[in-house]
């Protein structure tokens, strides 16, 4: 997926004045001795322009498809005012003749993204009624109709478009100051979230999505010069981990297999650029990839080794610009250099980056006839993502006799490359599944028995996973189905008694009718049986695979829908029983697969304690409410003011807890503590009444305690009803 940026205006050349002559006309001599002769930087392509652009202004973004295919959109002026303009392009290929997307007057900041069914999806300011509203079109080859975002309200300002793996579309903007998250799982029926903690005077925001951790990471700027950053689940829940970042103008964020890079113009540093980095959820210091003030616009994307790559605009003589670049590597930024050398004003810029780490980037010059152009670069070619596991790999104990579940959460299966946790879903097992559409992608689990069952779900938009055990390929399991379905599982027994690894490969295919190549994970089911000889029976690959049987393999899901997986279902206490479903999979693999339909062990499931339950243990002043919101579990929950002495405690037995709870104006927020450790603040405030919940991390086995008090005297505590994950 590329990376989808907001843009910004830049200050004028009167306004780089300010910043001081002697230290710009220093730093340009040494920009121009740089620049000398050299019209475009090594292993930069030629500029391409795109024909039949009019008068590019300001701002331009770009996007690429699955196959490389790339698009962008920017700011056209063919007469008095703006318009949205686009092209595309295949890979390596020119560039279509420039069309216009939106042709009302007054258009300002489009951005562009690329949805997992490779749609685009477009939002820019569009001027209505004298008010600014964020447009936006939705299109899988050439634009159709445009609509609003929202219709009313206060004035929107400043969209930026990021989408996940898993078909959500954002467009986060500002609204009189205030940052709204919009989200869709299909383009229409946006929902809106305000961006807590990003404070009254917000503005110029970013985002971007990391499918590898579920989070969306947002950045922004204030009146006030500072700049922010916070992030939130893909799924939705609080917002949290806001960071004060430095002070400045035109941030960008970019995000990628755990790494988190913001970059912006440091108004402490004249304008210099200004970067900073995190993993794991920790911010590194400032870096500055440039040693010359007067560097605006930045634009980063993360390569698959989750080394960064930066381009910016740069003033060079105090009146024009160039587009400059840096790279990180081995531990630091490469000499920055002029990507784009003109001796004009090189202003809106963009980059994107493909499944092979190819950069390709796009830019408006400014000063002549105004046009759009790209630049590309070759990268690594077939680069191997970095590995981002969700537990540390570990090898389970020798079990007992009988049948153990591991479930996908469980830290002794190791994930690799790029997976996606998803626990918006209650249906599969323990309300949890992981899921990944890149080639390769796998999981790897270590194991002592002499059977496993992989348990996995089905549907519209999944592939083909390759199945090995101990190195060789036994199957491969196509995760095609019709409608969403849950709990199908394939067996694979006959091992000899022992250890053996498991390994579960996105094999990059699919079934025809598939419209993608997801594969998912809910379980694995591990066997020992009482007799322990040696079977006549070792499952083995040859050169010709032949059919040798045909397996009978009966499912029995625990719920069936229609609903993509992408969708997240209302969470009930009770999932609905379906029948008993008889599939007949082809085995066109040498080993014996064979499908034992009676499963020794019934999984436990997570359980519902109502606000009213009495192991909630009260204290203080707790007032009841019942009805409203029509949200509400068992239509009932719990209130109390901000006081020290008013709180909540509940001593439960699993492996994570979930605390639904009513939002409100008069609502405040809520310390969680955890066996006596604060784990988290959740802010309860909103305009309306809603139901909301945090869940935990995951917790060791036993018993945990968790307290619910207030944080600071913010506004009353809310309590719906707890679920306990087994």
């Amino acid at each position: 997926m590329s990376n989808v940026n907001v843009k910004s205006l830049a200050p004028s050349a009167r306004l780089l004045k300010t910043l001081g002559i002697t230290a710009l006309i220093t730093m340009a001599l040494g920009l121009l001795a740089l620049n000398a002769g050299s019209v475009l930087a090594a292993n930069w392509t030629t500029p391409k322009e795109i024909p039949g652009t009019n008068l590019a202004s300001d701002d331009i973004s770009t996007a690429l498809e699955s196959n490389g295919k790339q698009w962008v959109i920017w700011k056209d002026s063919p007469g008095a005012n703006f318009q949205i303009w686009y092209s595309s392009r295949n890979a390596n290929g020119n560039w279509a003749s420039a069309q216009v997307l939106q042709g009302n007057d007054n258009n300002y900041f489009p951005s562009l993204g690329v949805t997992a069914d490779d749609k685009k999806l477009a939002a820019w300011q569009q001027l209505v009624s004298g008010v600014h509203r964020v447009a936006f079109a939705q299109f899988a080859n050439s634009p159709g109709g445009t609509n609003l975002l929202s219709a009313t309200g206060p004035a929107q300002y400043h969209p930026a478009v990021a989408t996940s793996s898993g078909g959500k579309r954002f467009v986060l903007f500002s609204r009189g100051g205030t940052l709204y998250l919009a989200e869709s799982n299909n383009g229409s029926n946006w929902s809106f979230d305000p961006v807590d903690g990003a404070g009254p005077n917000a503005y110029y925001p970013d985002v971007a999505v990391d499918d590898s951790t579920g989070l969306v990471h947002v950045a922004w700027w204030t009146d006030s010069g500072a700049i922010n950053y916070i992030q939130r689940n893909i799924s939705g829940g609080n917002w949290k981990n806001q960071q004060y970042l430095g002070a400045g103008k035109n941030v960008n964020i970019a995000a990628r297999n755990g790494k988190v890079i913001v970059s912006w113009a440091d108004v402490n540093a004249n304008y210099q650029l200004a970067v900073r980095q995190m993993k794991n959820n920790n911010w590194g210091g400032i870096e500055r990839p440039s040693r010359f003030s007067g560097g605006f616009r930045p634009h980063a994307v993360i390569d698959s080794s989750g080394d960064p790559h930066v381009i910016w605009m740069q003033n060079i003589d105090n009146v024009n610009y160039d587009i400059f670049y840096s790279d990180f590597d081995k531990g630091k930024w490469s000499d920055a250099q002029a990507l784009r050398s003109s001796g004009g004003f090189n202003e809106g810029n963009d980059l994107a980056i493909d499944s092979g780490n190819n950069l390709h980037a796009v830019f408006l010059e400014n000063a002549s006839h105004k046009t759009a152009f790209s630049s590309d670069r070759a990268g690594t070619g077939g680069a191997t993502p970095t590995v981002s596991p969700t537990g540390p790999t570990a090898t389970p104990t020798t079990p007992g006799v009988g049948t153990t579940r591991y479930n996908d959460s469980n830290s002794a299966i190791n994930y690799r490359e790029s997976w996606l946790y998803d626990t918006s879903d209650p249906n599969p097992i323990q309300g949890d599944y992981h899921a990944t559409n890149q080639s390769g992608a796998r999981a790897l689990f270590t194991f002592y028995g002499d059977a496993i069952k992989v348990i996995y779900m089905t549907s519209r938009n999944y592939g083909k996973a390759e199945i090995q055990i101990d190195g060789n390929k036994v199957d491969t399991i196509d995760m095609y189905s019709s409608s969403l379905t849950y709990r199908v599982s394939k067996k694979y027994s006959g091992l000899a008694h022992g250890t053996h690894q498991i390994k579960i490969i996105n094999a990059g295919t699919k079934n025809p009718s598939s419209s993608g190549y997801y594969i998912t994970l809910d379980a694995l089911d591990v066997t020992v049986s009482a007799v322990m000889e040696t079977p006549t029976f070792t499952p083995t690959i040859t050169n010709t695979p032949t059919a040798t049987n045909t397996a009978t393999e009966t499912l029995t899901p625990t719920a069936t829908t229609t609903i993509d997986p992408n969708i997240t279902p209302t969470e009930t206490s009770t999932p609905t029983e379906t029948p008993t479903i008889t599939e007949t999979p082809t085995i066109t693999e040498t080993p014996t697969i064979t499908e034992t339909p009676t499963v020794t062990s019934t999984p436990a499931k997570k359980k519902y304690y109502d606000d009213r339950n009495k192991q909630i243990q009260y204290s203080g002043k707790w007032t009841n409410r019942d009805g409203e919101p029509g949200c509400l579990y068992k239509g009932t929950s719990k209130y109390a003011e901000p006081l020290a002495k008013n709180k909540l405690t509940f001593t439960f037995t699993g492996s994570q807890i979930k605390y639904w709870y009513v939002t409100g104006p008069d609502m405040g927020k809520v310390r969680i503590k955890i066996d006596g450790v604060k784990v988290g603040v959740v802010n309860l405030s909103r305009a309306e009444a809603m139901c909301k919940s945090w869940t935990s991390k995951i917790l060791a086995q036993g018993e945990h305690t968790i307290e619910i008090g207030r944080q600071k005297k913010l506004g009353r505590m809310s309590i719906d009803v707890l679920t306990v994950f087994p």
